[in-house]
């Protein structure tokens, strides 16, 4: 998969971080000559802001630098346009690496013990990938067709393929505890809106310095964030405006059950989701339940068409500062559709319901 956008920040890269010299070696497939591309975050935590070049000659090429131990991408330009979608781990040491210029995705790197961890990864990891891809595009299909029960059955087959992806994770972690790559694994698919039980042993089992590293401080930025919204927790107090810029308070549904869902008009799942939320908005608003949307939009006309062509009725906020949102920030929001189920005293009872899961957790507490 060839990666031109990017949806939300890398964390950014704090002092004491130690700096590694490295080489890279490479071969290119179908290019005898050009460039090819490394990309890498810097400070302001954006992964295609750094980016160094290496003069591919007679298909190879080779470029030596000091940086983090980091993830990086690889690409080439076509005109004014980068395309970049193998990725490789910088350590201490030579990294070789092999690709085809048409088919990034199958870049084969190795030579470091960074990269033979996260290749390790990849390797294990690869039938979860696949099936979570097909599962998608299954899941798609089946929201194009409204088929509300295909796509309750995919949602529990992504429940399976992450359970099954955690579980290699916290093999690597256990088995890498010094290893920057383990934090990384750790960070992009376990803190987007983590469960604190999960996430808590394999933080604390990380070595001092990984802690350190750029990816154990954003796993622990994600860890504090879990626990502000862990279930039995208060639910973090907010104001922010809805479209008439009126500040709505979260404190102003104290004594209802509240359901706060973060969402956006550019996401699908998120979309596909709100004739769930409408069913059971619909069942319940009169047994004192309401709902609170936060969009994570950062243009109000999309954000407003997206609500009238949803058909929702509750109030609606939002900041237009996109994934900037301090609400955002606050909750620890990586990716959405997210939500919270509050009781009547403001807490959190649930979380992250899909499908028919709100009504039937609402059916339960709205007896």
């Amino acid at each position: 998969m060839k990666y031109l956008l990017l949806a939300f920040a890398i964390s950014l890269i704090l002092p004491g971080n130690p700096k590694v010299k490295y080489t890279i070696k490479g071969t290119v497939h179908g290019m005898p000559s050009g460039w090819v591309y490394f990309s890498r975050p810097d400070s302001t935590g954006f992964i295609f802001a750094k980016r160094d070049s290496a003069k591919i000659i007679d298909g190879h090429f080779e470029f030596s630098g000091e940086a983090e131990p980091v993830r990086v991408m690889v690409g080439f330009r076509y005109g004014k346009q980068y395309s970049f979608g193998g990725e490789f781990f910088i350590d201490s040491g030579t990294i070789t690496l092999e690709c085809n210029k048409d088919r990034l995705e199958d870049l084969k790197a190795s030579g470091t013990p960074s990269q033979d961890q996260f290749t390790k990864f990849i390797e294990k990891n690869r039938p979860n990938l696949l099936q979570g891809n097909a599962a998608y595009g299954a899941k798609l299909r089946a929201q194009s067709k409204h088929d509300k029960k295909k796509m309750d059955s995919l949602d529990n087959v992504f429940v399976i393929i992450k359970r099954r992806t955690t579980a290699i994770i916290a093999e690597q972690v256990r088995t890498y505890p010094n290893s920057v790559v383990s934090a990384y694994l750790v960070k992009t698919h376990l803190a987007a809106n983590p469960d604190v039980e999960i996430l808590e042993p394999l933080y604390n089992t990380f070595s001092a310095n990984v802690k350190q590293s750029m990816y154990g401080k954003d796993v622990l930025k994600a860890l504090e964030a879990g626990k502000r919204t862990d279930i039995g927790s208060p639910a973090p107090h907010f104001e922010l405006p809805d479209k008439e810029r009126k500040k709505i308070s979260l404190a102003s549904y104290k004594g209802k059950y509240t359901f706060i869902d973060f969402w956006a008009s550019w996401c699908g799942p998120c979309r596909a989701e709100n004739p769930n939320v409408l069913a059971a908005y619909k069942r319940f608003k009169n047994k004192n339940f309401e709902v609170l949307s936060i969009s994570m939009d950062g243009n109000k006309r999309d954000w407003l068409k997206a609500v009238t062509e949803d058909k929702l009725p509750w109030t609606q906020v939002c900041d237009l500062k996109g994934s900037n949102s301090e609400v955002g920030k606050l909750y620890g929001i990586k990716s959405i559709p997210m939500n919270y189920l509050l009781n009547k005293e403001g807490k959190i009872i649930a979380k992250n319901l899909r499908g028919g899961q709100l009504e039937n957790k609402l059916a339960e507490v709205l007896r």
